[in-house]
């Protein structure tokens, strides 16, 4: 009886162990590009094509009611934008992220998990997704193509032999209202310490707080540190350098905070 038991048991649990669980849902696949600006996007768009000898994702041309270029950069994009405005703003500006699901089925869901308000347009090359509670320092989007979107064959590293984007900092002044929204955006990401979100071919996602709202910069590894350390000096773009992290000089990379590491 006691065996017939323990049979039933075991029965039991191999059935449980082996039945299919139900499959998490997942609003973001990965980070497909940032945006950058500043007084000079054109520039800031050479500097990384020419400069550092990135491979084109995108000429630079006008696009109705902006002009871009796109840079490979590692595991995402950088795209260098003029959204033709007088403001005087530079650096990160925002991020799009590849949507698991319909953007359209992302905004329901959104809704029902708190998100007050998301903005959706689309043309004929995208849907874009606005998260705006989330956007109080910069866009945070998602991007779902509308044709498919070609990859360069060229070596991505360029002059700073770059690997991939280790993450983003970004920083809000509400932190505890950030934090719950992003949970509940990045779910089921990996949430590996507060406020730091693991995200599997992609660069990783960090909050910080501050007094004000912003994208604070790229964390980036590299084939060598020593010889970025040597490209930025020669080509006088170097900032601070702390033997384990060498910094961009933002006064001189168009407002954009680069940290490598190796």
């Amino acid at each position: 009886m006691m065996k017939s038991k323990l049979m039933i048991l075991c029965l039991s649990l191999l059935l449980t162990a082996c039945a299919p669980k139900e499959s998490q849902e997942i609003f973001v696949k990965k980070i497909d590009h940032f945006m950058l600006t500043c007084k000079e996007p054109k520039e800031l768009y050479n500097m990384l094509v020419y400069t550092f000898d990135l491979p084109i994702s995108w000429s630079y041309r006008s696009m109705d009611k902006f002009t871009s270029g796109g840079v490979e950069f590692g595991n995402c994009v950088l795209e260098a934008i003029d959204f033709k405005i007088e403001e005087d703003i530079s650096g990160i500006i925002g991020m799009a992220f590849e949507p698991a699901m319909k953007v359209s089925d992302i905004q329901d869901r959104l809704r029902e998990k708190g998100f007050k308000e998301t903005n959706l347009y689309s043309n004929q090359y995208w849907k874009n997704l606005i998260c705006n509670d989330l956007s109080t320092g910069g866009t945070v989007f998602f991007c779902e193509y509308q044709i498919p979107v070609k990859k360069t064959e060229k070596e991505p590293g360029g002059n700073l032999g770059i690997r991939y984007v280790e993450k983003v900092k970004i920083a809000y002044s509400d932190y505890n209202k950030a934090l719950d929204l992003w949970r509940k955006l990045l779910i089921p990401h990996k949430e590996t310490k507060e406020g730091f979100w693991e995200i599997e071919s992609s660069p990783n996602i960090e909050i910080t707080k501050s007094d004000y709202d912003r994208f604070i910069s790229f964390e980036v590894k590299v084939k060598s540190l020593e010889k970025v350390r040597s490209f930025l000096s020669e080509k006088d773009l170097i900032g601070e350098d702390t033997g384990s992290s060498v910094y961009t000089d933002p006064k001189k990379t168009y407002g954009v905070l680069f940290e490598f590491t190796d």
